[in-house]
């Protein structure tokens, strides 16, 4: 259907409302998930729809939220699994390392993501050397902003070899 969401206006609990009457009901009705600016510091409930793919979504903006580290723990679970989103936009979330790293472990078994978007994070050396370390494992991802995060030159350039290498093949997943 291609439908877009945008702003949810109740923050939280807008997005609470969302997931247990829209998200989880199939036939999935959104192409385009647009959350941007929604003040969002809990994004469990959306995490454990993504786990499972139940939206069917492909384009997914968290932007200018408050997701935070624990929040990105969460979605780095569900990217772990999910085969259906291409662009998933986290700029400005205060993700910090802890919350890039767990992003960066799930980038090794995702195969469908192609843009990530991380800028303003407050992610240092240490969370992009896990987002790199990821990479490595992913061929799937062609797009990474990682802008305006305090990435020292060296780690900048791991992180361009590592997105512009050829990762090794994936073993085939169990049936």
């Amino acid at each position: 259907l291609g439908k877009t969401l945008i702003h949810l206006g109740e923050h939280d609990a807008g997005l609470a409302m969302l997931t247990e009457h829209v998200l989880r009901k199939p036939p999935p009705l959104l192409a385009h998930l647009d959350l941007r600016r929604n003040g969002l510091a809990d994004v469990g409930a959306l995490a454990e729809a993504l786990r499972t793919n139940a939206l069917g979504v492909r384009v997914l903006d968290l932007r200018w939220n408050a997701i935070g580290a624990k929040g990105g723990g969460a979605l780095a679970t569900a990217l772990s699994t999910n085969s259906a989103l291409a662009e998933l936009r986290l700029g400005w979330n205060g993700l910090k390392d802890r919350g890039a790293r767990a992003i960066g472990e799930a980038l090794a078994s995702n195969d469908a993501l192609a843009t990530l978007d991380l800028e303003h994070n407050s992610i240092k050396d240490r969370g992009a050397l896990g987002i790199a370390s990821g990479l490595r494992a992913n061929g799937a991802i062609s797009t990474l902003a990682i802008g305006g995060n305090g990435v020292s030159a060296a780690v900048r350039q791991q992180l361009e070899a590592a997105l512009l290498a050829t990762p090794p093949p994936k073993a085939p997943k169990p049936a």
